[in-house]
């Protein structure tokens, strides 16, 4: 049996795949393309949030108090972990810099004399900087990630509807 030769159209093939299947799931999720928008907008500004283990409650939280679309704000969340665990030390870093005017986060020779308050202290200005920087960042830019989400899920939803209105007219022109 001769074996067939690497196609790179494949590849398109595979990502287009995993794009349709990505699509369909979103429209098959309840709510208005506004409702949508909100969820999946949330659940990218919640799982970036910059304190490892909190992103996952936040999110519940959040989701429940506002009633959001909880598979798609916990979707995302769980999607862009990878991303947060690459991205949580610059942003601590950046944020200790911006507000208390030093990069490092913590460092070996803060515990050379036993754990104590003072030891931790770089940690905790870390986290709050980290926070502050997120909230800050996450202010500015979430309009824009949400009006450009709700293009693309009312887009996505007309495109759905004039599918589904096309197989329709040739199923009852085939039948006629």
């Amino acid at each position: 049996m001769k074996r067939q030769p690497f196609r790179f159209d494949s590849i398109n093939t595979i990502l287009n795949r995993r794009k349709v299947r990505i699509l369909r799931f979103l429209n098959a999720q309840p709510g208005n393309p506004k409702h949508k928008a909100l969820s999946i907008t949330t659940g990218i500004y919640l799982g970036f949030f910059p304190v490892i283990g909190v992103t996952t409650v936040l999110s519940l939280i959040v989701s429940f108090v506002f009633r959001m679309n909880h598979f798609l704000v916990q979707g995302l969340n769980l999607l862009l972990a990878p991303v947060h665990l690459a991205v949580i030390l610059p942003v601590l870093k950046a944020g200790r810099w911006l507000f208390f005017g030093d990069g490092h986060v913590i460092s070996a020779i803060s515990f050379q004399h036993g754990f104590s308050l003072e030891a931790f202290q770089p940690l905790f200005e870390s986290f709050a900087g980290g926070i502050i920087l997120w909230a800050i960042v996450a202010t500015v830019t979430s309009p824009g990630v949400y009006f450009l989400i709700l293009k693309i899920v009312e887009k996505q939803i007309k495109e759905t509807v004039s599918t589904h209105q096309d197989k329709l007219y040739q199923k009852n022109r085939n039948g006629l």
